[in-house]
């Protein structure tokens, strides 16, 4: 199967929006049930959290899924089994929803992967979601419905506020998507990357110090950028020791990544509660080309990275330097660390089996029965698996 076809789940139905057919009836949800989603984006939120698990809940032939994009507020002639709200704060939301409760008489989860209220002042998100009626809005769509779904334990236990019924379904990869990088070779340039957006501009500040100096004593590494280029580093650009890598479309993401994966991976993140309730995708996404990372040792990424095994976990500049050092000195090293961290997100976070924990989840919300999806609740697993 293709990259596209995979990605895609109908990429194309996703971007246009599907238009809301009659499902067939079916309460009977030990068999195939049917979901109608609307996804917030159609970027890496709407992919990670809807469109991926919801494509191998259809190709497991557990659910029918029909996927709304955020512009569609369609009355559904029939709704199917389960509704699923992504992110959801509109000036219309709630009227929509209690239609659908008092019309259709079907169950709603709330979807959720960012803690809105943990926002930083600093970041160019703070003005949309902290304007009164934006979180106003989102506290009473999650009280409203019947359940919540989100990718993290910290960020359940702030959602729970607002809503008992919550539920922590990690973040996952699709293995067919992502390859394993198999050689780390000496090589006279390195490569060191850093993959994200300008919202993280203060989490590459916090090593702002690290980057000169690898810089400076390094003349054989090359820091990559893709997405944002750290402002502070602009003028090693013409050099050829600094590059950016323009982002991409979520369908071309993983293809784009491996074809510009770095040989370690930088990390960085500050000390704060929104990065408190975050899931650590980035190094996800790094293990699974078994690239080697340095990361903050702060949450998410202390909870998941063991140290010296599957990462580096840094709290100074100077054990920031002397890891990174170490990995540039040792492709034995790093080939070492890349494995680990590969073989761990494999067997952990492969959505080939995780699925079942959305189908769970949802089946329970389905016959109003919580039971069974409690102990599918990271709550539940011991520190090491909590992501």
């Amino acid at each position: 199967m293709d990259d596209k076809k995979i990605l895609g789940m109908n990429t194309n139905s996703i971007v246009s929006g599907i238009e809301a057919g009659s499902f067939s009836e079916n309460k009977n949800v030990d068999s195939l049930y049917n979901v109608t989603a609307y996804l917030s984006d159609l970027a890496g939120c709407g992919f990670y959290r809807i469109a991926q698990p919801f494509m191998w809940l259809e190709e497991r032939r557990a659910a029918n899924i029909k996927l709304m994009n955020i512009t569609s507020l369609i009355v559904h002639r029939r709704f199917s089994n389960l509704l699923i709200i992504q992110r959801q704060f509109h000036e219309k939301i709630m009227d929509h929803l209690k239609m659908v409760k008092e019309k259709y008489q079907i169950p709603i989860v709330y979807e959720l992967d960012d803690d809105l209220w943990g926002i930083s002042r600093n970041s160019p998100a703070f003005s949309t979601y902290h304007k009164s009626d934006v979180l106003t809005r989102a506290k009473e769509c999650i009280n409203f419905c019947d359940a919540v779904t989100t990718s993290t334990t910290p960020l359940a236990k702030v959602l729970r506020e607002f809503n008992d019924n919550v539920f922590v379904l990690p973040n996952c990869l699709d293995f067919r998507l992502w390859k394993q990088r198999k050689e780390h070779l000496d090589k006279e340039k390195i490569v060191i990357g850093w993959f994200g957006s300008p919202t993280h501009f203060d989490d590459l500040d916090r090593i702002k110090n690290v980057f000169t100096t690898i810089l400076n004593k390094n003349k054989n590494v090359i820091f990559r950028f893709m997405g944002y280029l750290y402002a502070p580093l602009k003028n090693y650009v013409s050099t050829g020791r600094v590059e950016l890598v323009k982002g991409v479309k979520v369908e071309q993401y993983p293809r784009h990544a491996q074809l510009n994966a770095p040989d370690i991976f930088l990390i960085p993140v500050t000390d704060t509660r929104f990065n408190h309730s975050k899931s650590s995708l980035k190094w996800l996404e790094a293990a699974a080309m078994g690239v080697p990372v340095v990361a903050s040792n702060e949450m998410p990424y202390k909870s998941v990275i063991s140290h010296g095994k599957t990462g580096f976990l840094a709290n100074t500049d100077i054990e920031w330097l002397n890891y990174i050092n170490e990995l540039i000195e040792s492709a034995e090293l790093r080939a070492k660390i890349g494995q680990a961290s590969y073989e761990w997100v494999k067997k952990n976070r492969s959505i080939s089996n995780e699925y079942l924990k959305w189908d769970q989840v949802y089946r329970s919300v389905i016959k109003g029965d919580y039971s069974g999806a409690k102990e599918f609740n990271i709550d539940n697993l011991k520190g090491e698996d909590i992501n």
